[in-house]
């Protein structure tokens, strides 16, 4: 073997360790990059989970429905004080 094929073994060896770190660093920053990516995705589904869960507690059944009535007896107040000129539609003018 002459020191030419010797030093192109070498050459071809370093080269193919070379290309192994190169390849060994794409695969971390790439790994990095996939657990960064799965921990943003992890919080913003926790904070929809938690907005979820307060929309929910905030307008329960019961709550929702007490302002269904308040906005109803709103409603039902300004219609008769606008036509009827009291405070509540069933009192109605009687004409006289």
């Amino acid at each position: 073997m002459t020191g030419l094929e010797i030093a192109a073994l070498v050459a071809m060896v370093a080269g193919a360790g070379m290309q192994y770190k190169a390849t060994q660093d794409a695969r971390s920053r790439q790994d990095a990059s996939i657990r960064e990516s799965l921990a943003r995705q992890r919080e913003l589904q926790q904070q929809a989970e938690q907005k979820a869960m307060s929309t929910a507690r905030d307008y329960g059944t019961e709550d929702r429905r007490a302002e269904q009535t308040q906005i109803a007896d709103q409603i039902t107040t300004n219609y008769g004080q606008q036509w009827y000129g009291v405070s509540s539609p069933t009192k109605r003018y009687s004409g006289s």
